[in-house]
């Protein structure tokens, strides 16, 4: 299984997102709905204003939701 902390990682370099004492971001209300297993998944990222709301896919199904805070 792929560790939550490795998933949060991917959407912040997917959105080329660094956190750095200068550029804190926040992960927010992720939420760890099925096991994911290494491998290559759809995923869908969108912004507004400071906010990066992220879903992780297995076909129709949602494995992961959570929001990034620039």
């Amino acid at each position: 299984m792929v560790p939550g902390s490795l998933i949060i990682h991917a959407f912040l370099r997917l959105h080329g997102v660094l956190a750095y004492p200068g550029n804190p971001v926040q992960a927010e209300n992720f939420r760890f709905k099925h096991f994911v297993s290494p491998g290559a998944y759809q995923y869908e990222m969108t912004k507004n204003d400071k906010v990066i709301r992220c879903r992780l896919f297995d076909k129709s199904r949602v494995l992961v939701t959570g929001t990034l805070v620039l």
